[in-house]
């Protein structure tokens, strides 16, 4: 019995330090995906920012944690020095031996987006519209950094996918959040506007401040604007219908529009 214990215990605090937070893990892992298909290539400095990049986010979430319950830091103290020596080690390799010194102030946003999770969760608001907003800014700055890294420039490119992917996820954000709560239905046609005015207003200026910035400016291709058309779509589609949809089949269209969103930006920029 004694030889299952610290084994059992191990497993508890490994699995006690990811966060399940599918649609969290899935954005960040698209963002970095959609750096890199824009850059073109891929090598080991792109790995390596993947491990900086996702002990970042075990890092935040285990600082979180004892944010949320001060008595758990005894359990999560292992933890967050693991995760705070592979972001580090990481990172400064990053930084110093391949010179990617522009990861510094792209690691800014980032950094501001974790101190205003931690001030969320200390308040009792972690899962605010403010909070989940911060949270999507830093994780698209994910993209540009990506891009950075695999084609070793800062490009006008670099910039604009961080604006597509910022305006994408934080739209994604109204909608999902809409379609959770259940305002799908209404007997008068005023109360289904009334209810749907922020995601559809917010989702419609992401659409339209894409176009103009592809219209014209430098920052974004001209098309660029219909990758996040879908979600358009998607918050009008489900939110006629008569019955409330269910989380796992809002989860998996929110998966499908992140495909469809890195694929269309994607071949945009290219």
């Amino acid at each position: 019995m004694k030889n299952i214990e610290p084994a059992n215990n191990l497993k508890n605090m490994v699995a006690a330090t990811i966060p399940r937070q599918h649609g969290a893990w899935f954005s960040l892992f698209a963002c970095f995906m959609l750096g890199l298909i824009v850059a073109y290539q891929i090598d080991f400095k792109s790995f390596l920012l993947l491990i900086s990049v996702v002990a970042g986010f075990l890092l935040r979430y285990s600082l979180s944690e004892t944010i949320k319950t001060p008595r758990k830091f005894n359990f999560f103290i292992l933890p967050i020095l693991f995760y705070f020596v592979i972001l580090a080690a990481s990172g400064l390799f990053l930084l110093f031996y391949y010179n990617l010194i522009m990861l510094i102030p792209l690691g800014i946003l980032p950094a501001i987006s974790v101190l205003s999770y931690f001030y969320f969760e200390k308040i009792g608001k972690a899962n605010s519209l403010s909070s989940e907003i911060m949270g999507m800014l830093g994780i698209a700055a994910v993209s540009p950094a990506s891009y950075y890294v695999a084609s070793g420039k800062f490009s006008v490119a670099a910039e604009g996918i961080w604006i597509v992917s910022a305006l994408f996820f934080v739209c994604s954000i109204f909608v999902v959040r809409y379609l959770v709560r259940g305002k799908l239905w209404h007997k008068k046609v005023s109360e289904y506007i009334k209810s749907i005015s922020s995601p559809f207003v917010f989702c419609l200026f992401s659409v339209t401040a894409a176009y103009f910035l592809g219209r014209f400016t430098n920052l974004l291709p001209r098309y660029t604007f219909i990758s996040l058309v879908p979600s358009l779509f998607i918050l009008v589609g489900l939110s006629v219908a008569k019955k409330r949809s269910s989380i796992k089949k809002i989860g998996l269209i929110s998966t499908a529009n992140v495909i469809i969103f890195v694929i269309l930006s994607a071949v945009s920029f290219l």
